[in-house]
């Protein structure tokens, strides 16, 4: 083999390794690039999850605080109406109420 011969056989050792390399390092570039596409996929539908049970917390909360609303309400107008009607036995329950939640603060 000759000085010129071994020189070529070198350099084109050298070019194949090199494309060689490029090559991989393009195919770990386009997995890299196909495992963010992934996983921003799944960030994307959790944060939509998430989203979605907030709404739901945030609608059920709502309901809540209307119904309560309207307990309320219904209990303001029969107290308001017993209060007219049988004013000594309002007083009454209201002091025996006052007793029992002074004893359970008590206790």
């Amino acid at each position: 083999m000759t000085a010129a011969s071994h020189t070529s056989s070198d350099t084109d050792l050298r070019s194949e390794t090199a494309e060689k390399a490029r090559q991989v390092a393009g195919q770990v570039v386009d997995k890299a690039a196909e495992f963010a596409d992934r996983a921003g996929v799944k960030i994307d539908e959790a944060l939509n999850t998430a989203g979605a049970v907030a709404k739901a917390a945030t609608d059920k909360g709502r309901e809540a605080t209307a119904q309560a609303d309207e307990v309320a309400s219904n209990l303001k107008v029969a107290i308001e109406k017993s209060l007219k009607d049988q004013p000594m036995t309002t007083l009454a329950l209201a002091a025996l109420a006052g007793i029992a939640i002074g004893a359970l603060w008590k206790s």
